[in-house]
């Protein structure tokens, strides 16, 4: 019994720490060549657009329990296609409590592809990344 009490104080601790303390991001990121072959045409397109744009973008980088697609991990950003509603939520839950941010981006379609919609939301995933550089710049990090 006393056991299970320390056991769930400690996870209660850990609980605590983890939601309230600062993440700190990764000291450095192991840089892999091409890895744009292992990618499905959504995310190789996405994956091209940030390369392009001067971001270095691990694929299917493995943290915790989960596999994220695309990953920018200096930024602690995982950008993931939608789908399943409840995967998804349960999927942002789990990495927000560990300090990243989970961005979703429209399944590629016909649908998609003529309205622009694919392209906006890249351009939106820039423009977000170019606010944290921007913000990490005046905090001197």
């Amino acid at each position: 019994m006393f056991i299970m009490l320390l056991a769930a104080i400690s996870s209660s601790f850990l609980y605590i720490y983890r939601k309230f303390s600062p993440h700190s991001r990764p000291p450095f990121t192991t840089v892999k060549k091409n890895e744009r072959h292992l990618l499905p045409t959504d995310e190789r397109k996405v994956y091209d657009y940030l390369t392009n744009e001067g971001y270095y973008v691990s694929c299917r980088f493995k943290y915790g329990n989960v596999v994220i697609p695309l990953a920018l991990i200096p930024f602690r950003y995982a950008i993931y296609p939608k789908g399943n509603l409840l995967k998804c939520l349960v999927i942002q839950f789990y990495l927000s409590m560990m300090g990243w941010k989970v961005i979703f981006i429209p399944a590629k379609n016909k649908e998609t592809e003529t309205t622009g919609a694919f392209d906006e939301e890249l351009k939106k995933i820039v423009l977000m990344l170019e606010k944290v550089v921007v913000s990490n710049k005046g905090q001197g990090a």
